[in-house]
């Protein structure tokens, strides 16, 4: 890159044109999924033709397994970003990206198939790929199990002991709902005995996660696709 003068456009444009050459050798010729991916990402981002990218990622996904493709393609199947928008089969996507070892998907088919507003919601599919990003340690993937016990969600029973277990595991790892929802549970006494001191824990616990959030932009979205 020190050999390019990227404040004159000849210069960008003969960078961009090396990467290019060097990530379509990668993919094509070395049949590198890495190379492949990067080459998607380059049409996705710097290219700005995400028809391209999008294409590139469904194949890398279907042909390498490549978990992170899997992910980037549902992400712009379901918001229809370079592709039609299907949320179906961006679902599935996101299910193949699990499968092959990208957490990011076992959380995004999870929060999905949880979804009433999904069309083909199925609570024990969302709860087992919950459960999945949970043991990875995606912490709102505990906390949304563990309002499910609290609130009696997702076909699952009320259980303060579970949702207090899951909540716990969702705010120690920085989720703002695990922490809120413990805040209030011991706060008014919602199934555990009422305890203003760890009510008051829990609400500063929740304000310093969502500082945090606001501060890297780590909030939840299933349209990001990185």
């Amino acid at each position: 890159m020190d050999d390019y003068d990227l404040t004159k456009e000849e210069d960008v444009q003969a960078y961009l044109k090396n990467i290019e050459t060097e990530y379509t050798y990668q993919c094509v010729h070395e049949k590198e999924p890495d190379g492949c991916h990067r080459l998607a990402d380059f049409f996705n981002s710097l290219k700005k033709d995400e028809q391209k990218g999008s294409k590139l990622f469904k194949e890398n996904c279907d042909e390498h397994k490549y978990g992170h493709s899997c992910f980037k393609y549902a992400g712009q199947r379901l918001i229809g970003k370079g592709v039609e928008a299907n949320p179906e089969e961006g679902a599935e996507y996101f299910e193949k990206s699990c499968e092959y070892g990208y957490v990011k998907g076992c959380s995004n088919a999870g929060i999905l198939y949880v979804d009433k507003k999904f069309s083909k919601t199925d609570y024990d599919k969302g709860l087992k790929y919950l459960q999945m990003a949970c043991d990875k340690d995606i912490g709102h993937t505990c906390a949304t199990i563990g309002t499910g016990h609290l609130l009696g969600l997702y076909g699952l029973s009320k259980d303060s002991t579970k949702a207090v277990e899951m909540l716990s595991k969702g705010c120690d790892l920085g989720s703002v709902t695990g922490c809120a929802n413990l805040s209030r549970m011991y706060k008014i006494g919602d199934g555990v005995q009422r305890n203003d001191a760890l009510s008051n824990k829990y609400s500063a616990l929740a304000r310093a996660a969502m500082k945090k959030q606001e501060g890297d932009g780590s909030s939840i979205s299933l349209g990001h696709t990185s």
